[in-house]
């Protein structure tokens, strides 16, 4: 007798070598549990209240040497349905004076952490060298104990949010806190404003200029490959 497929499966339900419908459901069940990690959809941390759930950042370079003007944003867990958005932290990332031919930055998260990493290549970029080791840094972020983690340095962003990185002769980081809190988004301009007046006695920073800003006072167009903004993107998971 020839069965059909479903006669098949309840044939072979009936002599417990086949899936019934329970086994069926558990088995689907598993199979969506171990895929959504690796899609980056399973957070359950996201749902805590007063979490901050980094999403993405906004960037400007100096005018003077490379440094960069940073913030990273994101939303905060107000109830389980509600979200608001806000500035997770800035910092003004100050460099030494080296020739610098070219690098970049980018940001990933894993749930409520994130990490943006900053590379600078070494070197003229007509004549090199072109061997010299990149030099980086990075910005640890972790949305539920609210820190920000510079070298070994840790920082909490719950009383200020706004930092000041000085990098050394050999790239290594000083962190410094500026008396702000802003947790709202603002324009660029605006912070670094914020910041020469809070911080009138750094030279560093009182001369500070973005590059857009330099641009205007010339009569230049700003230009947008020294700007950016963008989401982040999400770390591959653990394996």
């Amino acid at each position: 007798m020839q069965l059909t497929a479903p006669e098949k499966w309840s044939a072979a339900a009936d002599l417990g070598v086949g899936p019934t419908g329970e086994m069926k459901r558990l088995l689907g069940g598993a199979i969506l549990l171990g895929f959504l990690p690796s899609c980056g959809f399973l957070c359950p941390e996201e749902f805590i209240t007063g979490v901050s759930i980094p999403t993405g950042s906004t960037m400007e370079v100096l005018a003077q040497g490379n440094g960069r003007l940073y913030s990273m944003h994101g939303a905060e867990r107000i109830t389980n349905s509600e979200l608001k958005q806000i500035a997770l932290f800035y910092v003004l990332i100050l460099t030494p004076d080296a020739e610098v031919r070219g690098g970049g930055s980018g940001m990933h998260t894993r749930c409520l952490r994130a990490t943006e990493k900053f590379t600078w290549q070494m070197g003229n970029w007509k004549t090199g060298p072109f061997d010299v080791p990149d030099h980086t840094l990075e910005l640890h972020y972790d949305g539920r104990r609210k820190m920000l983690t510079v070298g070994a340095e840790s920082l909490p962003t719950t009383e200020s949010n706004c930092f000041i990185v000085r990098l050394d002769s050999a790239w290594q980081p000083t962190v410094s806190r500026v008396r702000l809190l802003v947790t709202e988004r603002v324009q660029l301009r605006d912070l670094m404003d914020r910041f020469r007046q809070a911080e009138v006695s750094s030279p560093d920073v009182r001369d500070a200029r973005l590059h857009g800003e330099a641009s205007s006072s010339t009569g230049e167009r700003p230009n947008k490959e020294l700007q950016r903004t963008r989401p982040a993107q999400a770390m591959e998971p653990r394996r």
